[in-house]
């Protein structure tokens, strides 16, 4: 009898751990469908300096800044299915300024730093967007065959293009956006920082977002920050 009893007992004191770690694993999953906490800031000015990676009206009161990496399939999310309707909601009406940076992970993508520059040669000869679009793709190759042939697909000079990765001047532009980001304490892709543009162009941060968040929580929180600077005004 004892013996059983002890048996009983410990399928039961089972039973009770595996409910309290399903809780757990139940209560994450729902986080995780929420997507990630908009951290509210304080307002530091910061600097924004002048980069090919801006969408929107200069003048808006508002922008949205995102660290991102092209291999990076959490920002290749976000730029498939939150990203577009940002543009067509907030950005292309002239609400907000949408500002990307660079910050490949080279440790796990060995492939993000190449990506990026080509996003900025591509810039060079006025096709950032088109670029990232391109590279952001499902199953896009980012390969230096795969970047060349994106290349020719936006009727860019490919000779221009290819001599332009291989140089130094664009490698100090990423690498530039990479201090950027670390000196704002950045260390994962994709992250969002909110602001208010200030009068010199400067940024007052309001939010911080890490990670690949619903398109309802950037609407939400675009919203708030708008209403606030309307009531400034």
């Amino acid at each position: 009898m004892g013996s059983l009893l002890e048996r009983i007992s410990v399928v039961a004191v089972i039973v009770a751990a595996a409910a309290v770690v399903w809780g757990v694993l139940d209560s994450r999953s729902g986080q995780s469908e929420a997507g990630p906490p908009v951290e509210r800031l304080a307002g530091e000015i910061v600097s924004s300096p002048p980069t090919a990676g801006q969408r929107g009206d200069p003048g808006a009161r508002v922008a949205l800044v995102e660290f991102s990496d092209l291999e990076c399939p959490f920002c290749a999310r976000h730029a498939q299915e939150v990203y577009p309707r940002l543009i067509e909601d907030f950005v292309d009406d002239g609400r907000v300024l949408y500002i990307l940076r660079h910050y490949p992970l080279e440790r796990i993508h060995p492939l993000a730093f190449q990506a990026a520059t080509a996003v900025e040669c591509a810039g060079d000869q006025g096709d950032y967007w088109g670029m990232h679009d391109r590279l952001f793709a499902a199953a896009e190759d980012l390969s230096r065959p795969g970047l060349l042939e994106a290349a020719a697909s936006l009727d860019l000079d490919t000779a221009a293009f290819e001599a332009c990765i291989d140089g130094d001047a664009v490698t100090t532009r990423v690498l530039a956006d990479m201090e950027y980001a670390e000196g704002l304490s950045v260390s994962t892709t994709p992250t969002f920082l909110f602001a208010e543009v200030q009068a010199d162009g400067s940024l007052a941060l309001r939010a911080r977002m890490e990670g690949a968040g619903p398109y309802e929580a950037f609407a939400s929180t675009l919203d708030e920050l708008l209403a606030e600077t309307t009531l400034r005004d």
